[in-house]
């Protein structure tokens, strides 16, 4: 969401907030007045308390001698707010800072989106430029406004309400891509694509996800494999892998990645003291010393979880539990 779209929406949230304002008037109006008087003169001269109820009005009677002249008061307040105004003014603000409070609610959901689900939802986004990044915030419900840049637009959610992070079934999409376009994400959202790191570590770090691994191999089999835990670190971490739980027909070709952290073409962070295990492989991965499992190797000749042949698609999904 550009600058000037979160400017027009803050523009118009506080437009509705003024209008509102504007439709609480008070009778009287705000404006300082004489005290009233609350007692008034009954039919025996004498000044009673103004209960509320009306008595009858008697027959007046004869007008008494003047008394004398009393001793000057100390001067008062010549301006003075009704108690009832004051009663008034404490409930409308109340009333407003409820309001504002709500409205600040809304904008902060509206403008200011803390994950993919809500930049889509609220926003009604859905364009196809998979390369655009993002604003999300994360913290934004503790008061911390920093932002992360992510690739929403790759971002999907099936109806059994598994996030696809990653899909490959015909090669058109080429894998071998440098580190920061693995953390932004790169491809397709109804092709072939990679999510991106950034987006993965954003959306894991809120809540426990599980992970399921969808394949077909060239031979003709289908296979799965599930995780129940599955999390990718920050940035700083090096997009840090953690994966355990399997259960599925294929074989486990990720636990032994657990704990290692991403690499690239131009970013060696494997565990091979000689090489680097994705320029080798022509892939990305959490790659130890070098793989397990290949799931963004080159198509047809490294795309691979090894030992049941090559593969020709995958599908990788993460689902909150």
């Amino acid at each position: 969401m550009g600058d000037s779209q979160a400017f027009n929406i803050i523009l118009l949230i506080l437009c509705v907030a003024c209008t509102h304002a504007q439709k609480q008037t008070l009778s009287p109006p705000y404006t300082c007045t004489t005290t009233t008087t609350l007692c008034q003169p009954g039919d025996d001269g004498y000044t009673r308390p103004n209960t509320g109820a009306q008595a009858s009005q008697g027959r007046p009677g004869k007008r008494g001698a003047a008394g004398e002249k009393g001793k000057r008061g100390e001067k008062g307040n010549s301006c003075q707010c009704d108690i009832a105004d004051e009663e008034a003014m404490r409930s409308l603000r109340k009333t407003m800072n409820t309001e504002f409070e709500k409205l600040h609610d809304q904008l902060n959901l509206i403008a200011l989106p803390s994950n993919c689900g809500e930049y889509q939802m609220l926003l009604n986004k859905n364009d196809r430029r998979s390369e655009e990044l993002t604003k999300v915030y994360p913290f934004k419900h503790i008061g911390n406004l920093k932002y992360d840049l992510v690739n929403c637009n790759l971002y999907q959610v099936d109806s059994d309400g598994w996030i696809i992070i990653q899909k490959r079934y015909n090669g058109s999409v080429d894998f071998y891509r440098d580190w920061e376009t693995y953390a932004r994400g790169f491809g397709v959202r109804d092709g072939e694509f990679w999510l991106g790191l950034r987006t993965l570590h954003q959306i894991t770090s809120h809540g426990n996800f599980q992970l399921r691994i969808d394949l077909n191999f060239q031979s003709g089999s289908v296979k799965y494999a599930e995780y129940s835990t599955f999390a990718v670190g920050n940035e700083n971490s090096k997009f840090k892998l953690t994966v355990s739980g399997y259960s599925g027909d294929s074989d486990d070709r990720m636990t032994q990645h657990s704990g290692h952290v991403f690499t690239t073409f131009d970013m060696d962070n494997d565990k091979h003291t000689t090489l680097n295990c994705a320029a080798h492989f022509h892939g990305a991965w959490w790659y130890n010393a070098c793989f397990h499992s290949n799931l963004n190797g080159r198509y047809n000749t490294d795309f691979d979880w090894p030992h049941l042949t090559h593969l020709s698609s995958s599908e990788m999904k993460i689902r909150l539990i």
